[in-house]
C-alpha cells in the first residue's frame, strides 16, 4: 500500500522510503538465488514503468543498490521527473502530520505521533487521504541520508550515479490522461478553457505564477482550433512531467556510460478501446512488452479497475499489433539479455548530447534526432532560467511579466499534481537464464 510504502516523520523515527528498501530485497533475493533457477545472477536488468520508472531512476543513486543490477530501464518515469522524490521545499513530514490529525493522533512529537498511527488498522491508515503538495504525490521517496543521499539533481552534478547501461524513453502522449475528465474533450475546448486550464496549474508558483503562466502561453500558445488546444494542454504536461526529465538525466548518463538507447513509443493500435485523441497514452507500451496481443488471457499488471477493455481479448488485437509487440518484447528482453537492445534487423543509434538520437517505435520504426528542441530546450533551459531570476520573460514572448524576483528552488521543475501508486510490483526485474 502506498502510504506504508513511503510514510514518513521525516526523521529517524519513521524514516520512510520502505518501497524502496523492499524494491532492494527483491533485488538481492535474485542476486543470490537466481542461479539455483538457472540464471545468471551478473545479468540482471531492472525495469519499471511510471513510479516504477521513478524507482529505477533512484536505484541508480543508492548505495544500497550497488552491484544489484546490471542493465536499467526507466519507462516513463525517472529519477528526474518532478514527482519522483520529494525536494525542497516539500517534506513528508507535512502529509503524515495532515494523516495523524485525521486520525486524532497527536502531532506534538514524531515518536508520540508514529506510535498512535502504528495502533490503526490497515484500512483506517489507507482511507485517510491527506492532501500532498501541488509539486508531488503525497506519498513518495524522501531524501534520508541511507537509501537515497541527496537529491537526484545534486548527485547528478557529483557525477554519483551507478553508470550501467540503459534503455529509455517514454509515450508521445504521456499525460494524455490529464484532459480525460474535460467536458466533451474529443471535440477539445476554446481559447478561455485552455487559458484557465494554465492558469490554474501555475497558480502552484504563489506570488510568481504570472511569469509562469505567460512563458506557458508563449510556448504552447492557445488557439482558435479547440482540438489543439487539447493538444497543446497533453503537449505542455507531457514534456514537463516526462519527456524533458528522461532526456535531461540521459544526457548526463552518457558522461560515464556511453550505452544509453533513447526510444519514443508512438504505435496506437487500430482497435486501441481508448479514445483516438489520446493518442499514445500513459502505459500503452506495457501491452505490447508483456505480450498481450498474442493472448487469449493475461494477468492484467494493474488492479483490474485500471486494465483497459483489450487486455487479455485476443480478437481485438491484429496482426499489426502483434508485429509490434514482438519487436517491443524482443527490445526489452535484448537490453536484459545483451545489455544492448538492438535486435539486428532494426537501426538504433546510441543516445549521445550531440544529435540525441532516438527510436520512433510506431509501425514505421526510424531513427531520429533532437526531439522537439524547442519544447525540450524550454522545459531544460528557458524554465529554469527564469525560476532563477535569470529571465523574466519567455525571449519569443512580448507580452510583459511579472517582474518580481523569483524565489530559487532546488525543485527545478515543479509538479502537476498527479496521484501514482508505487508498489513493489511496478518495478521489474530481469534475470536471463
Amino acid at each position: 500500500m502506498f502510504s506504508e510504502g513511503f510514510l514518513s516523520s521525516d526523521d529517524d523515527i519513521a524514516p520512510g522510503n520502505y518501497g524502496l528498501l523492499d524494491q532492494i530485497q527483491a533485488m538481492k533475493w535474485v542476486k543470490h538465488n537466481i542461479q539455483v533457477f538457472g540464471g545468471d545472477p551478473d545479468r540482471v536488468t531492472i525495469f519499471g514503468e511510471s513510479a516504477g520508472g521513478g524507482s529505477v531512476g533512484l536505484h541508480l543513486f543508492s548505495n544500497l543498490s550497488r552491484g544489484l543490477f546490471k542493465n536499467a530501464i526507466p519507462q516513463s518515469g525517472i529519477s528526474t521527473s518532478p514527482w519522483a522524490i520529494y525536494r525542497p521545499p516539500y517534506t513528508t513530514r507535512d502529509a503524515i502530520v495532515a494523516k495523524a490529525i485525521q486520525l486524532n493522533c497527536s502531532t506534538a512529537s514524531s515518536s508520540e505521533m508514529i506510535a498512535c498511527l502504528r495502533t490503526m488498522s490497515p484500512r483506517e491508515l489507507v482511507e485517510k487521504k491527506p492532501l500532498g503538495p501541488p509539486m508531488i504525490s503525497v506519498w513518495a521517496p524522501r531524501v534520508d541520508g541511507h537509501v537515497i543521499a541527496a537529491t537526484p539533481e545534486e548527485m547528478m552534478q557529483q557525477g554519483s550515479f551507478f553508470p550501467v547501461p540503459m534503455m529509455t524513453g517514454t509515450t508521445r502522449n504521456e499525460d494524455a490522461g490529464a484532459a480525460s475528465g474535460i467536458p466533451n474533450v474529443e471535440k477539445g475546448f476554446n481559447k478561455s478553457y485552455y487559458d484557465s486550464l494554465v492558469y490554474g496549474w501555475s497558480r502552484r508558483f504563489g506570488n510568481y505564477s504570472n511569469v509562469v503562466e505567460n512563458a506557458i502561453k508563449c510556448e504552447y500558445p492557445p488557439s482558435d482550433d479547440p482540438t489543439k488546444n487539447r493538444e497543446s494542454f497533453i503537449a505542455f504536461k507531457s514534456h514537463y512531467g516526462y519527456t524533458s526529465p528522461h532526456q535531461i538525466y540521459a544526457k548526463v548518463h552518457t558522461d560515464k556510460q556511453p550505452n544509453v538507447w533513447m526510444y519514443l513509443f508512438d504505435y496506437v493500435g487500430k482497435n486501441d478501446p481508448e479514445p483516438k485523441w489520446k493518442g499514445a497514452y500513459h502505459g500503452i507500451e506495457m501491452m505490447y512488452m508483456f505480450g498481450a496481443p498474442f493472448w487469449e488471457s493475461i494477468p492484467c499488471p494493474y488492479t483490474e479497475d485500471r486494465c483497459l477493455s483489450n487486455w487479455g481479448k485476443k480478437q481485438e488485437w491484429n496482426d499489426e499489433d502483434r508485429r509490434i509487440s514482438l519487436l517491443t518484447m524482443r527490445f526489452w528482453s535484448n537490453m536484459a539479455k545483451y545489455s544492448d537492445p538492438r535486435d539486428g534487423d532494426t537501426k538504433w543509434d546510441r543516445f549521445d548530447k550531440t544529435k540525441e538520437r532516438y527510436l520512433e517505435i510506431t509501425s514505421k520504426m526510424s531513427i531520429k534526432e533532437h526531439y522537439l528542441p524547442e519544447k525540450m530546450k524550454f522545459w531544460k533551459d528557458t524554465m529554469p532560467k527564469m525560476l532563477r531570476g535569470e529571465m523574466k520573460v519567455h525571449p519569443r514572448c512580448a507580452a510583459a511579466s511579472d517582474t518580481n524576483t523569483l524565489i530559487v528552488s532546488s525543485f527545478l521543475f515543479p509538479l502537476s499534481i498527479l496521484v501514482i501508486c508505487q508498489t513493489t510490483v511496478e518495478m521489474g526485474i530481469f534475470t536471463f537464464f
